[in-house]
């Protein structure tokens, strides 16, 4: 009996906790994404059809799709708010200023896609002595999200 304690005492000292890493390796968020220091904050919208923005920032996927589901995210002004768009396997490039329009997926899916990473960033927040896993500056302030595609006519 004794050395099966020893043993689970082991391999329990082996599991990562939360408290190893400066960052959230599985977010408990809405299941948006891994790897990714503010996507915890994140909320999804409930909203059908279409949505219509001017896009502010736009970030190419890192990677085209294939053996990994990777995806562009764009930050939509709209009206009265702003918006994250995460478009899973798009090819699309969106320029700042773009009037575009959006159709919203009727679900999203129950991993976390991957997501592009500002490495620029990355690599000045480690000089400092942090990890910080972000796709762009809008990360921290922009909430709201939905995953969708660019419409076009």
């Amino acid at each position: 009996m004794k050395p099966v304690l020893i043993l689970l005492a082991f391999i329990a000292s082996a599991i990562p906790t939360h408290a190893q890493y400066p960052w959230d390796p599985h977010p408990q968020g809405e299941g948006i994404a891994g790897f990714n220091t503010y996507s915890h904050t994140w909320k999804i919208i409930k909203t059908r059809g279409s949505i219509k923005g001017t896009v502010i920032k736009f970030t190419k996927e890192m990677r085209g799709c294939g053996d990994v589901v990777s995806s562009s995210v764009a930050i939509l002004k709209r009206l009265h708010d702003t918006i994250r768009v995460i478009m899973i396997c798009n090819g699309t490039v969106l320029l700042p200023g773009q009037q575009v329009t959006i159709k919203v997926a009727k679900w999203h899916p129950g991993f976390g896609p991957g997501l592009p990473m500002d490495s620029e960033y990355f690599m000045e927040q480690k000089k400092k002595g942090l990890y910080v896993y972000r796709v762009n500056e809008f990360d921290e302030t922009v909430s709201k999200t939905v995953f969708g595609r660019p419409v076009y006519n």
